[in-house]
């Protein structure tokens, strides 16, 4: 059996150019599934998603956007139509560090994620409170300041990430780095690892159907039967269910929360579905997605990021409306730090 190293081999020998729209596509797709969603978070009856939604036809970018648990009262100048959610504020804010410092090390990014976490004036989640209780004690271990939780909260560093190392040998290693600043635990590493060769496999040219197929060979070659067992209920859903139908019980697969193996599953029958449609990713595909993701209710924007991301790599391209809706500052943003990645690239 090919061992996970050899695998690598394989990859970085036969490595095709990174494909520069895909990477700026990716960056900007997470960020605007975010955005998109942020209005309805946390809201987790879906019945009460139906209510609470702009339409079921086109629940995203609800404005004014009445997101649970946090809003723009409480926490002034973020949370109002068209801006980022507490994950996609940590999404940002790793992108923007990708695209200056153009490498990532697990210290130097702690250093300068405690400055952001301190200074960003949006909600902390608990990854976030926790890490800097760490570093603020001046323990500045990354085992020690990440947390052994099952957060989602990984999709935020893989994607940035990612972009910087797509092809490269030590890309896993990277992002097992960046992920263990603020989490530890194994599964969720194999996820992150996971979610990597997904986005690595569109960076590098291959279609949806193709990069899907290579995080099952992902998980067999590095004997990760948790990211093979969330693939196969995903895959096997999406064949039998509708995109009304996707539904994930019991606390220990996470459920509809950010907890890894639900959240993972949901996004990836998602992204099965959009794969059975055609060869070729579109805008009117993301779109699809991010919507019935809204409806599926829930921690939607964690899910979102991940869909959003891996939609518009496969595809290089945004869907305009929902470009032009999210916060022009965030979009300037991430296209400054998209041309500071893509400049290393190639």
């Amino acid at each position: 059996m090919t061992t996970m190293y050899e695998s690598r081999q394989s990859i970085v020998k036969n490595k095709t150019k990174v494909h520069e729209d895909r990477v700026r596509a990716m960056l900007l797709g997470g960020i605007c599934a975010d955005a998109a969603s942020m209005g309805t978070h946390w809201i987790y009856d879906k019945e009460e998603m139906k209510k609470a939604v702009p339409s079921i036809e086109a629940p995203e970018f609800k404005d004014p956007a009445t997101p649970s648990y946090y809003s723009s009262d409480e926490f002034p100048g973020h949370y109002e139509a068209g801006m980022l959610s507490p994950w996609g504020e940590q999404l940002l804010f790793v992108t923007e560090y990708c695209g200056e410092h153009q490498c990532v090390t697990a210290g130097h990014l702690s250093v300068r994620m405690k400055k952001w976490a301190e200074t960003f004036g949006g909600r902390q989640d608990h990854n976030t409170k926790d890490f800097l209780k760490c570093m603020i004690a001046g323990d500045r271990s990354v085992e020690l300041c990440g947390a052994d939780n099952l957060d989602a909260n990984f999709y935020m560093k893989v994607i940035p990430v990612v972009s910087l190392y797509a092809g490269e040998l030590d890309m896993l290693d990277r992002v097992k780095e960046a992920i263990m600043v603020t989490q530890t635990n194994a599964k969720v590493i194999h996820f992150g690892q996971a979610l990597a060769t997904l986005l690595e496999t569109l960076l590098l040219g291959s279609n949806l159907k193709t990069a899907l197929e290579k995080v099952v060979e992902f998980a067999i070659t590095g004997g990760h039967d948790d990211v093979m067992d969330a693939c196969l209920r995903a895959l096997g859903d999406a064949k039998s269910k509708s995109l009304d139908d996707v539904e994930i019980e019991g606390e220990s697969m996470g459920g509809r929360a950010c907890s890894i193996p639900g959240n993972f599953i949901i996004s990836m029958f998602l992204l099965y579905k959009a794969s059975a449609d055609a060869d070729v990713t579109t805008d009117a595909q993301y779109i699809q997605a991010i919507r019935a993701n809204i409806l599926c209710a829930g921690d939607t924007t964690s899910r979102a990021i991940m869909i959003g991301a891996v939609l518009a790599a496969a595809s290089g391209s945004i869907p305009a409306d929902f470009k032009e809706k999210t916060n022009s500052e965030i979009i300037e943003k991430v296209e400054k730090a998209a041309t500071g990645v893509i400049s290393v690239l190639n």
